[in-house]
Order: structure tokens, then C-alpha cells, then sequence
């Protein structure tokens, strides 16, 4: 926690940082990546998952669709694997659930989870091209709410 608190920021009163800080470390799996910079002032949607998670597995053909049906609107999309993963369990979750059109990196540095999750997957984050973001933390029961923002943020 003391490495990732110049990363923190302008925090919220639970202490989850205001906006998303795109200089996290992460590892890249399906491309080259050693942060998250190239992703900044952009609309994301970010899947924060586990490779061993059957709730991971269940919600990941929902998020593809909307991937999917917004990636041609302007909708960036990446998936963080938790930092309790390996790389070759990732790759494995990346082929069973046939994971295209986002690319898949993982919190090896612990750096996400320790900033924006409180250890539960999985997660879903919209995040605005300013860095704001909105954390889905109960995905499947809140997709309407996802899509609805989304949705949104494309329009502006």
C-alpha cells in the first residue's frame, strides 16, 4: 500500500481514488504493456476479473457483447486480471472464453487491485475520458446500468 500511495490521489471519503490513474503498472498479456497510458482520454470500459473465478466466467460473454455492440462507437475496452493469476491460467481464460476485442493485462504489480478493488471480482469500470470513473461492482444484476452509461458517455 505505502508503494501505490503517490498513485493514489484526490481520493473519495471510502478512500477509492476520485479518478482512475493511468501510470498503474500492469503486464501485458495479449499485447505489449507496462501501464496503462495508452488508454487515457479515452472512453474505457475495464473488466477486472480472475481467471479462476466462476463469477468471472459466467459474466465474461456479457461484457464481450457489450464490447461488442460499442467497440465501433468509439468504446475502448481492456480486461485486468487479478494479481492472484498467472499468466499462462490468463492466456487459458483468454482461449476457453474466446476473449477478442479487448486487450488483456494483468495486475502483476498488484497496483489496480490495491487501488480500485476491495478483492472481490468481478468488477466492471466505465471510465470517462477525464478519468472519472463508475465501479459496477455486482456486473450481471447492474448491465442495464453499464449499457445505459456507456451509451452516455459515447454521445457527449
Amino acid at each position: 500500500k505505502e508503494e501505490v500511495a503517490p498513485l493514489r490521489g484526490d481520493t473519495l471519503p471510502d478512500g477509492t481514488p476520485r479518478k482512475m490513474n493511468f501510470r498503474v503498472k500492469v503486464t501485458g498479456i495479449s499485447l505489449e504493456a507496462t501501464d496503462l497510458e495508452a488508454y487515457s482520454g479515452k472512453p474505457l470500459l475495464v473488466f477486472y476479473f480472475s481467471s479462476t473465478c466462476g463469477h468471472c466466467r459466467h459474466a465474461t460473454p456479457e461484457v464481450l457483447k457489450i464490447v461488442n455492440d460499442y467497440k465501433d462507437q468509439g468504446l475502448t475496452s481492456i480486461a485486468i486480471a487479478a494479481g492472484s493469476n498467472n499468466k499462462r491460467g490468463i492466456r487459458g481464460f483468454m482461449d476457453d472464453m474466446k476473449v477478442e476485442n479487448m486487450a488483456v493485462l494483468f495486475d502483476e504489480a498488484h497496483e489496480f487491485g490495491t487501488l480500485y478493488s476491495d478483492g472481490y471480482v468481478p468488477k466492471i469500470y466505465v471510465v470517462h475520458p477525464d478519468g472519472s470513473f463508475t465501479e459496477y461492482k455486482d456486473f450481471m444484476k447492474e448491465i442495464d446500468k453499464v449499457r445505459a452509461e456507456i451509451a452516455k458517455l459515447l454521445k457527449k
